[in-house]
């Protein structure tokens, strides 16, 4: 049985086309098609229903993946060992949020990858929370709060959050510490894929999640901040991002006793994973940079 092409139909199926699978794997669509057919003359049994719009598995191409799923985990076992024998090399995939892409992590990788010549580094931009399993992901960089997983979670740094509105709003001092002025502000948000996050706000000494109605919804803290100056609405965003903006007197803080203090950040691994020289390597690395981190306004390295 051909269990390279077994491996290539869970990709499939994760990609959802043969094209998407080709590029990944980085051969002709032709090569995929037809190892998958032959690993279906050679189980014997349809795998894939296939047409112009659509794959989707048999019952037994369900049963066969499920299967699958698990030779993949010790092929990747068995990758890590392989890492662990040897120098600092492979491919280092990881996956962070597009505006701690943009800075600082992009200087971090060129730095890293001048280090260890022979790590291939690919990143996933991303704000929201991927399936390590599914994605081949060594390590990711997330703000908290956390989901529940089972995965190993070093904070890296933790940011200041609060809430700005535009220098050209009147607003009164005994409206701007209250929720119910807030409710009544046009908002703007940041999310992925149409799905805005909640804001983090203390109310009554708890801190509790809210979704404010967005007027406008962007991927990233400087777009939002971009927008508040602009006189769109209320954005609720580090003061980090929002220290030039403050600065120059193109925003103002607004309803600082609901502000929810320092958010955490997080690099978040598979402890299975450590056993990677590269993955080890890298963590040391970044581990390095926090003391740059604490000398930024807003930002308090752990």
């Amino acid at each position: 049985m051909d269990l390279e092409a077994s491996l290539w139909l869970l990709n499939v199926i994760r990609c959802g086309s043969f094209s998407q699978c080709a590029v990944q794997l980085n051969v002709p669509v032709s090569t995929v098609s037809r190892r998958i057919a032959q690993l279906e003359k050679q189980l014997n049994t349809q795998l894939l229903i296939r047409n112009t719009r659509h794959l989707r598995l048999t019952p037994a191409g369900v049963e066969f993946v499920s299967l699958v799923k698990d030779l993949e985990v010790n092929v990747q076992q068995m990758q890590r060992w392989k890492e662990s024998q040897s120098e600092v090399c492979g491919l280092l995939k990881l996956t962070a949020p597009l505006q701690f892409i943009e800075w600082p992590l992009s200087d971090w990788l060129i730095e890293f990858k001048l280090l260890y010549p022979k790590v291939n580094v690919q990143v996933i931009g991303s704000n929201e929370y991927l399936d390590f399993y599914d994605q081949h992901i060594d390590i990711g960089f997330r703000q908290g709060p956390l989901p529940d997983s089972d995965m190993l979670q070093r904070k890296l740094f933790s940011l200041e959050y609060g809430l700005f509105a535009p220098a050209s709003w009147k607003i009164k001092k005994n409206t701007t510490e209250d929720l119910a002025w807030l409710k009544q502000q046009k908002a703007i948000n940041i999310g992925a894929k149409g799905r805005p996050f909640p804001w983090l706000i203390k109310e009554q000494g708890k801190i509790t999640s809210f979704q404010p109605k967005a007027e406008l919804l962007l991927e990233s803290p400087k777009q939002a901040i971009k927008a508040a100056v602009a006189g769109i609405g209320v954005a609720y965003t580090s003061c980090f991002d929002a220290r030039e903006a403050l600065l120059n007197r193109n925003i103002q803080a607004v309803c600082r006793t609901l502000w929810p203090g320092w958010v955490d950040f997080f690099i978040v691994y598979q402890e299975a994973s450590l056993k990677s020289k590269k993955l080890a390597a890298f963590i040391d690395f970044i581990l390095t940079k926090q003391k740059d981190l604490d000398l930024l306004e807003g930002v308090k390295a752990s």
